[in-house]
Formats: structure tokens, sequence, C-alpha cells
């Protein structure tokens, strides 16, 4: 399934993918299925893979601002998090958040885990409060 949805995407539109709302329909399922396609008027199989998902929906560009995005949160919080000039606020706390981003993106890679709100609501939230501590978490020197 996962080889199937990036050849689709990449013959069809690799830089800008397929767009929200188009349902991925391997062949496998329509092979298996083809007597009751008319029955579902929007069949959605989804690779399992929310990386994948990204790049199905919004391209090599879209999974390239999404890649870049989490890369540099990781970089930025682990180098202020070794900034012994300039210490943070709450190190322990920052480690935490960093390492439930870095757990979730790794889930991410075998689950449907960024297009649910159930799963993908938490991750958000847990990414937010990463920035704001490695950003704004100066600890104070007198």
């Amino acid at each position: 399934v996962w080889g199937e949805l990036c050849g689709q995407v990449l013959r069809q539109h690799p830089w800008i993918g397929m767009g929200f709302g188009v349902p991925f329909l391997p062949r496998i399922w329509m092979s298996e299925h083809h007597t009751e396609i008319d029955q579902y008027p929007k069949p959605n199989v989804d690779p399992h893979n929310s990386h994948l998902s990204v790049l199905f929906r919004s391209g090599i560009i879209g999974l390239a601002f999404y890649a870049l995005f989490f890369a540099s949160l990781i970089r930025q919080t682990l180098k202020r998090l070794a900034d012994t000039q300039h210490p943070l606020k709450e190190p322990k706390l920052t480690s935490l958040c960093l390492s439930y981003v870095v757990l979730s993106l790794v889930h991410a890679s075998f689950a449907v885990v960024l297009e649910g709100p159930y799963m993908a609501v938490p991750i958000w939230v847990v990414t937010g409060f990463t920035l704001a501590l490695q950003r704004n978490g100066y600890a104070h020197r007198d």
C-alpha cells in the first residue's frame, strides 16, 4: 500500500499532492471490492503512516515543509538544552515534551496519528509547549 500510494502521488501530482478530501484507493482494494464500489461514495484506505499521508495530500512541497518544521524544532530544542551559558528554566519539562514529540513522530510512521483529533490534538499541543519552552524558557541569572 505504501509503494502504491507513493507511486500514485509521484506520477500524478508530485509537487502539490492529491489534495485534502481525495480518497486513496489502492488497486488491491479495488480488485477485492470492485462490485461494491458504487455503494460507497468515497471509500478510503489509510496507509497507516501519517508521513505518507502528508505526502499524498500535500506533495513533495508539503512534506518538505512538514519535515523541515519538525527537524528544526528538534534541532533547536536540543541546541537549547545543551546551552550551558543560557540554561532553560524548565529543562526536564522541555526534554519530556521533546521526547513525546519524537515518540509521536516515530509512532506516526506506523499508525494513523495525525489524521484524527484523538491523537493529533495532544501531539500539536505538546509541540506548541515544546516551542514555547525552548523559545521563552531562559533562566534569568542575577
